[in-house]
């Protein structure tokens, strides 16, 4: 009887041990099992930085004025008054053709217009008694306004003779002496008002909204590698179809004209210059279809908060809104991230916007 009171105990005592074992069994594995869903993360503080973005492009220098001057009737050089790569003063008298004939033709058509005025005045007064006709008239008046064409044309054709400079400048060379022919259209010389001296450079039109008028630039000459202040004055209100830039045009003082057009330039253009921006790494923002993203660590989870973003740098963003100093963000494990994610942080990283 008391060996068989006695199984029965050892039987009770071997059950609980098992249950404890399964116990401690199951508990170890739910923490195992609970460790293995904490995703480890690199994370970055975010702060503020001063924000200076700039882009480097290349320009070409213009000239503020350039024509070529050229021919605008034929005829023989009588005169030249101008030394090649000199400069002259606007209206001054670079070539002269020779207008002799055309002078003789506008002499002859001013008697021819005297006379014909005396004869419409004759058939005025005929035409009163039915001496003429109306029609006598009529053509007596019109040879008069011929005639009167044919002065202005001849006037022109003087004036054309006289070949001057349309502004002030420097001229360029020639390639013909006194006493040479030229024809309608053939090119005297260049000339050429290099103060102030223009610079042409193109744009990305993701730098669109950040060009403003009277925005200062610097530029190195290729030639003679002077740092040049400028401001741009002018761009273009489209964006090209085939470059996706936009055509922008600056303007600077050359004393002495000692930047030559035609030069290259490298321009360094500063879009923005912004004190204490709120920064966070380019590589942080998720873009969705409506809406840019970014995940943080709060109370041990990651938390999706929408951001508003500024201005880009190559390795920073400008955050407007959504973002706060002192939050900590998520850079790593961003592909599979959603909120709710249990978090451990494995390191804190260092990025900076030099």
């Amino acid at each position: 009887m008391f060996l068989k009171h006695s199984n029965h105990l050892k039987f009770i005592v071997l059950i609980l041990s098992l249950s404890v074992f399964v116990v401690s069994c199951g508990k170890k594995n739910s923490s195992e099992k609970k460790q293995k869903m904490i995703t480890s993360v690199d994370v970055y503080i975010v702060q503020t930085g001063d924000l200076k973005n700039d882009i480097f492009v290349t320009g070409n220098l213009l000239a503020d004025e350039q024509v070529d001057i050229k021919a605008q009737e034929a005829g023989n050089i009588v005169s030249i008054n101008f030394q090649e790569g000199k400069p002259v003063v606007k209206g001054q008298l670079l070539v002269k053709i020779d207008d002799r004939d055309w002078k003789a033709q506008l002499q002859a058509a001013n008697v021819n217009l005297e006379t014909l005025n005396k004869d419409l005045s004759r058939k005025k007064e005929l035409l009163k008694i039915n001496g003429v006709s109306v029609q006598d008239v009529e053509n007596a008046e019109n040879n008069i306004a011929n005639v009167k064409s044919q002065i202005e044309q001849l006037k022109v054709k003087i004036d054309y003779s006289e070949i001057r400079a349309p502004f002030s400048g420097v001229v360029g060379l020639r390639n013909f002496s006194p006493g040479a022919y030229l024809n309608v259209g053939q090119t005297i010389t260049t000339l050429v008002k290099s103060n102030p001296i223009k610079i042409d450079f193109q744009v990305p039109s993701n730098y669109a909204n950040s060009l403003k008028v009277g925005q200062s630039i610097q530029m190195v000459t290729r030639s003679n590698k002077d740092t040049i202040n400028a401001k741009i004055y002018a761009y273009d209100p489209l964006i090209s179809e085939t470059s996706r830039t936009i055509n922008v045009r600056a303007v600077a003082n050359n004393p002495n004209n000692k930047y030559l057009p035609g030069d290259f330039a490298d321009v360094l253009l500063t879009l923005a210059d912004i004190k204490d921006a709120i920064l966070i790494p380019s590589e942080a923002v998720v873009p969705q279809v409506d809406k840019q993203t970014i995940f943080i660590v709060k109370n041990g989870k990651a938390v999706s908060v929408p951001v508003q973003i500024g201005i880009r740098t190559d390795r920073m963003v400008e955050v407007i809104s959504g973002a706060n100093v002192g939050d900590t963000l998520i850079m790593t494990g961003l592909v599979t991230m959603r909120s709710g994610i249990p978090l451990k942080i494995n390191k804190v990283l260092n990025i900076t916007n030099n």
